[in-house]
């Protein structure tokens, strides 16, 4: 710009300024705008007839085109006056503060030669021209205003339905009406919580509004001033005074009682009218409407808004119960999904721990920071798990020390050979180097010209508060607050402040190394955790701890079961004059531990006894039960009693020593070898097969279909023996019933008749390959799909070893 022109501009500017100061000597109503129509002065008689008492600030910068409109009502263009420059007086309408238009007599001049000079425009009242017309046309359009507000507040009553699945889109509906029928700057809607106000409902002139409106504390703001006055409050803004008087003060119009109101919407807004929701007795929603521009609330606002709260009322009592309703059905399906998930894992790991983070996210928004306990750090560590980025901590390279960490440090240092663990690569950020912290340059872990923050994003910063402190009592989770040590931890280290701590190793695994626990965190300008997403986090860490323990004990349950069992299914021994197979399997991957057993005892006089038994049930219980019977049975041998004696005395143990749902069934065979005969019991136990001439081809088959009761269904119950004789050659062949129980994918049973055809081949082989021959039959008409344990002995009878010649 030439010095002319810059010249021009500065005369011109004190020009205007001249003409403001001039013109507050005025007799008559005026004001003085520049050439782009932006108000620059204004005198107390204009103030007075356009409703603006209280000074000039609210005019000062404005638009004369929104002040003055033509006599049509109609607001000029963008480079076009409402009056004509330099001509006589005419009749414009005037936009009184409330929103009003009037009619006004207008006469402008300009103050120079040139377009952009400033203009005076004198005012005055039409009253003496127009009788009483300026009193009409106000009531007149004060009417209509209300009419057009009342039909505006039917239409929402009447047309406005809560979809059951669209709450959003109905607060959406509503602010955006109520902010068109007010003519308002923005319509806030705020649903009541334990700890304060949500806002959960918002018009799209919010978007021009502060930020942080998204949750008001309890007992700050207009909505607790409104739900504890219990009545719509209309609110207007001081104006007039010091700045840092006016802040925050604000006018109830109704009671004319100024107040300090602690909100960040006050310092935005002019004017706010506000009115309760109720459910009941007790407020359960605040609706905020507000004004930025100056503009008075009329009275007859109060009625229409409480007619829209009853409204409302009814609306949001379903809509609040079906949003709790489906919130708790999310949380019980995230505490589902955390179980299901820790369950299968058995343990809780780096990548367990982020799979509770996201479960955890996905139900209430925040940060998630993995705080590690292991033996190498000598401290607990902390780790970002999302885009949360950890300030750098004070011993790492390129880092400023700070003084308020407790023993002069905010955490353990960097270490050589240390890289990302978990879902968290090693990896670059802008400006960053990223490396696996093995090429330090100066010693501390770090690569050269790496800062701090790409290691404490990486490897994780110092924690100062141990588990124990952090979760006392045994407590699984707890709530962090800003001035906590854990809420000052956070805020040093980042922007967030308050949140909630999940442990994630249960207390119980204290002792062992590495131990994990979870910060959830939010910022301080966040909405706080509510009593839901407490409960919610409690719940979690109670399932975690009780779903590890689980874990451990049916580990554990499952090593004792198997070392028991192990005991019980060793290669049968062999006995004079017996040649014997056994062969046990357990089910698919998913069956656990079972009960089935065999044995032999040898006895004085050639005598031997074979047993092969199924306890009832699964796991440990079932396992000892079957090594008690076992080693019961020995001992009931070595006494001298017969197969159905030892059934006797077997029935009354474990009646006695056991739950009344377990029991036994068992098939005990006392063979003589020299009389070349046997005594069996079959106590419910599937009848074991002999085999005559299995090398020849009239080969036959024998079942030992005397039974007997199974053992521990009662006491007192008869058992019976019986007897088979047998020669040098023939295969005796006992099982249990996950052989004849097997099933095809369609459903049929393998049974006893295909049993005995695929017995009649296997015992033409050598009598180690039976079991191994009827088991590959059993997997092939089950396609491999076995339901149940299953356990074969084959027994072969030989020269007794004393026979004569």
């Amino acid at each position: 710009m030439a010095g002319g022109d810059r010249a021009s501009d500065r005369d011109r500017q004190a020009a205007a300024r001249l003409a403001a100061r001039a013109v507050a000597a005025f007799e008559e109503p005026a004001l003085v705008f520049d050439g782009t129509g932006a108000i620059r002065g204004v005198n107390a008689h204009a103030l007075r007839m356009l409703g603006l008492p209280g000074g000039t600030r609210d005019l000062i910068g404005a638009d004369v085109k929104d002040l003055l409109y033509d006599k049509e009502a109609k607001r000029a263009h963008a480079r076009t006056l409402p009056f004509r420059v330099g001509g006589g007086e005419e009749m414009v309408t005037a936009k009184l503060l409330d929103g009003s238009l009037v009619p006004v007599l207008v006469r402008c001049v300009a103050l120079g030669d040139d377009g952009r000079a400033p203009y005076c425009v004198v005012l005055r009242d039409p009253d003496a021209v127009h009788g009483d017309k300026r009193e009409q046309m106000r009531a007149l359009d004060e009417m209509r205003r209300s009419n057009d507000r009342l039909r505006g507040i039917l239409s929402i009553v009447t047309t406005s339905t809560l979809s059951m699945d669209s709450f959003a889109e109905f607060t959406q509906d509503v602010t955006n009406r109520l902010e068109k029928v007010f003519d308002a700057s923005a319509v806030l809607l705020y649903l009541a919580e334990s700890n304060g106000y949500r806002l959960r409902g918002a018009s799209h002139g919010a978007m021009r509004m502060p930020h942080d409106l998204a949750f008001v504390p309890q007992g700050y703001g207009v909505t607790s001033l409104t739900a504890r006055m219990r009545r719509s409050i209309r609110l207007r803004a001081v104006a007039g005074c010091a700045e840092d008087d006016a802040a925050g003060i604000m006018v109830d119009m109704d009671t004319d009682t100024r107040m300090r109101v602690s909100s960040p919407i006050v310092g935005s807004c002019s004017s706010i009218l506000a009115t309760p929701v109720f459910s009941y007795d007790h407020v359960m929603a605040v609706v905020l409407v507000v004004w930025r521009a100056p503009h008075v609330i009329d009275a007859a606002s109060l009625p229409l808004m409480d007619t829209l709260a009853e409204f409302l009322s009814m609306e949001f009592a379903t809509a609040i119960s079906q949003f709790q309703q489906t919130r708790r059905m999310e949380c019980s399906q995230a505490v589902d999904d955390v179980r299901d998930l820790v369950h299968d894992a058995g343990t809780m790991t780096d990548d367990t721990a982020l799979a509770v983070a996201r479960i955890a996210t996905r139900v209430m928004p925040a940060h998630a920071i993995l705080l590690e306990d292991n033996a190498w750090t000598a401290a607990v560590t902390a780790r970002s798990l999302d885009d949360l980025i950890l300030r750098a901590d004070p011993q790492l390279p390129g880092a400023a020390p700070d003084v308020d960490e407790p023993g002069g440090t905010a955490g353990a240092p960097a270490r050589e050979g240390v890289t990302a663990r978990g879902d968290e690569p090693a990896r670059a950020r802008a400006g960053e180097t990223a490396t696996d912290g093995r090429d330090s340059a100066d010693g501390a872990g770090g690569a050269r010209g790496e800062t701090g923050i790409t290691l404490a994003y990486r490897e994780g910063i110092g924690f100062p508060v141990t588990f124990d402190d952090l979760f006392p009592d045994g407590d699984t989770s707890r709530i962090v607050r800003a001035d906590d040590a854990v809420g000052a931890w956070a805020g040093r280290h980042s922007d967030l402040g308050v949140g909630v701590a999940l442990r994630l190793t249960p207390p119980a695994f204290a002792g062992e190394t590495p131990q994990y626990a979870l910060l959830l965190m939010r910022g301080l300008a966040d909405p706080p955790f509510d009593d839901a997403e407490v409960e919610f986090v409690r719940r979690m860490g109670d399932t975690i701890a009780r779903t590890l323990s689980e874990e451990r004990e049916r580990m554990n349950d499952t090593h004792i079961a198997q070392a028991l069992q192990s005991g019980m299914r060793n290669k049968l021994p062999q006995a004079p004059g017996l040649t014997t197979a056994s062969l046990y399997l357990s089910a698919t991957e998913s069956a656990v531990v079972g009960g089935d057993f065999f044995d032999l005892f040898t006895l004085p006089d050639s005598r031997t006894i074979v047993v092969i038994g199924d306890v009832s049930g699964k796991g440990v219980e079932s396992a000892a039960m079957a090594s008690l019977v076992k080693t019961a049975l020995a001992a009931y041998a070595w006494d001298g009693l017969d197969p159905a004696q030892i059934a006797t005395s077997l029935n009354n143990m474990v009646c006695n020593f056991s739950r009344a749902e377990t029991f036994a069934s068992l098939l005990v065979v006392l063979v003589d070898v020299r009389a070349r005969s046997a005594v069996y019991c079959s106590a419910g136990h599937m009848p074991g097969m002999l085999v005559h001439d299995p090398q020849t081809d009239h080969g036959s088959l024998e079942l030992l279909s005397v039974q007997s009761p199974v053992i521990g269904a009662m006491e007192d119950m008869t058992y019976a023996n019986g007897t088979f004789s047998f020669t040098t050659g023939d295969v005796l062949f006992m099982y249990t019933d996950g052989t004849t129980e097997a099933r095809s994918p369609d459903g049929a049973f393998f049974g006893v008749e295909s049993l005995r055809e695929t017995l009649l081949r296997a015992v033409r082989l050598d009598i180690q390959r039976v079991p191994e021959a009827v088991l590959g039959e059993v997997a092939v008409f089950t396609q491999g799909n076995l339901r149940d344990d299953i356990a074969m002995v084959a027994v072969r009878f030989d020269e007794c070893p004393d026979a004569r010649a």
